[in-house]
């Protein structure tokens, strides 16, 4: 005969109206564990992170503040729902006995996020180390702090296994009138860390997106024989350092097996090469040097960075051309407004203007796969709010660096809803996480060379809206 029951011995009276913060002598609900030894039952160390579905009680007028009661109606008792919230284990689960009745108790101690305000009476159901589901009761809650932000101190028991507590789980989930999905990582640039059902899905959907995404752009703009990723549609090897460099700063060795592998070559000795571009506003959220970033680019030689010996040096790399800014002085290596040579040689070959490429391909060399093919494009629109906006515009639109003139002027009754999503980001604002969906929905109707710039930028934001992944 077991010597503790798997039903409590009487109800947990937690109250009315105002959580009770239970003694220490407190005992509450105890179960029969059937001689499972402590360390079988749980082995997380104080600080270890534990996720749980959590069931917040709702109070109101109408309804108290006291344990599961199956024989409640669930109009006076009622519970929202948080899936995946985190604990923070302080104390793990220890067993005690009560001398007098022999009745044995689990319990420990954790803390909590601010998320929630964590109510006595309060249940959640986890994972416990000898692979079981237990169900636990919140006996008592500390707020830790007097500040507006605070976590809270909870201690919990432990009622029994979801196994042979079918009955009270069933009543548990009948009174559920709120299902919200915990993510600490979203309220970096948000004000909540909870998450509806729908916000739930497109967050979702945007994980899947990320490692899709990742997976595309190696596989589709790879080139082998330079272990580097080349503008796509053109007739020369060209390589953008500026979107390689970013490549770097956003991405993880792991994501991809090529960009574990890539070879990154040394343009550190080019002064032109280091020029502030939108990239770098994006990743340090500089919207004051907004207007500090080149915005005009066009195609330099490799040939032309040879007087530096670096064998990794761009110009031993076998690609033709690189991405270079058009600046005052046309020869790559030499500032703007600075009569001094850099590193003490000069280049004196032709600089391909983007303009000019895109016009009149004699007076340059041609960058946009538009102009190569005369492709003619139809780019979709979406309505937001009360406008219709382009969701992107053509790469190197208006021959401006990736993104349009308008976006550079700031004129944002013209943006399209990336460069929209770009500002926001830019200006640390929030990013709607459906509006980015929809741009990265749409992707499929790129141009292989608007693919290769834009899916970069689509990267970063779906970082930007869940953090690190």
């Amino acid at each position: 005969m077991p010597i503790a029951k798997a039903s409590p011995t009487k109800e947990v009276s937690l109250g009315k109206e105002i959580p009770q913060i239970q003694s220490t002598d407190y005992n509450g609900i105890v179960v029969d564990l059937k001689h499972v030894p402590e360390k079988a039952l749980i082995s997380y160390s104080s600080g270890f992170p534990w996720k749980v579905d959590y069931y917040n009680q709702v109070v109101n007028s109408s309804n108290d503040l006291k344990a599961l009661d199956p024989s409640q109606s669930k109009v006076y008792q009622q519970y929202k729902k948080i899936i995946d919230l985190e604990l923070l284990v302080q104390d793990p689960l220890s067993e005690s006995q009560d001398d007098k009745t022999k009745l044995m108790t689990v319990q420990g101690s954790a803390i909590v996020a601010n998320a929630i305000v964590p109510e006595a009476g309060d249940m959640f159901i986890a994972s416990v180390d000898n692979g079981k589901t237990g169900l636990f009761v919140i006996n008592k809650t500390t707020r830790l702090s007097y500040f507006t932000e605070s976590t809270f101190g909870v201690d919990y028991q432990l009622l029994g296994y979801t196994e042979n507590t079918t009955d009270r789980v069933s009543d548990l989930e009948h009174k559920v009138v709120e299902t919200l999905y915990y993510n600490k990582l979203h309220s970096v640039y948000n004000n909540s860390e909870l998450l509806n059902s729908d916000e739930y899905i497109t967050q979702k959907s945007l994980v899947e997106m990320y490692h899709y995404l990742v997976d595309y752009y190696f596989k589709q703009f790879w080139a082998h024989n330079y272990q580097q990723v080349t503008i796509p549609k053109q007739s020369f090897p060209i390589y953008d350092s500026f979107v390689d460099g970013f490549l770097h700063k956003i991405l993880n060795t792991t994501d991809n097996y090529n960009f574990m592998t890539k070879r990154l070559p040394f343009t550190n000795y080019d002064c032109g090469l280091q020029q502030l571009t939108i990239f770098d506003i994006l990743l340090n959220h500089q919207y004051n040097l907004f207007n500090k970033v080149k915005k005009y680019f066009g195609l330099a030689s490799t040939a032309y960075f040879a007087g530096n010996a670096l064998l990794l040096s761009i110009s031993y790399s076998g690609l033709a051309y690189v991405v270079y800014p058009v600046m005052k002085s046309i020869n790559p290596g030499v500032l703007e407004n600075d009569p001094m040579t850099y590193w003490g040689y000069s280049f004196d070959g032709p600089l391909a203007n983007m303009a000019s490429a895109l016009t009149n391909e004699c007076a340059g060399l041609p960058l946009s796969e538009h102009h190569l093919h005369n492709e003619l494009i139809t780019y979709n629109s979406v309505r937001i709010a009360d406008s219709i906006l382009p969701i992107t515009k053509p790469a190197f639109f208006q021959q401006t660096y990736i993104f349009s003139n308008d976006f550079y002027n700031q004129n944002e009754q013209n943006y399209s809803l990336l460069e929209s999503l770009v500002t926001n980001a830019i200006k640390k604002k929030s990013i709607n996480p459906k509006h980015l969906s929809i741009v990265c929905d749409d992707h499929y109707n790129w141009t292989e060379f608007d693919q290769f710039y834009y899916i970069p930028v689509l990267l970063y934001l779906i970082k930007n809206v869940l953090g690190p992944l």
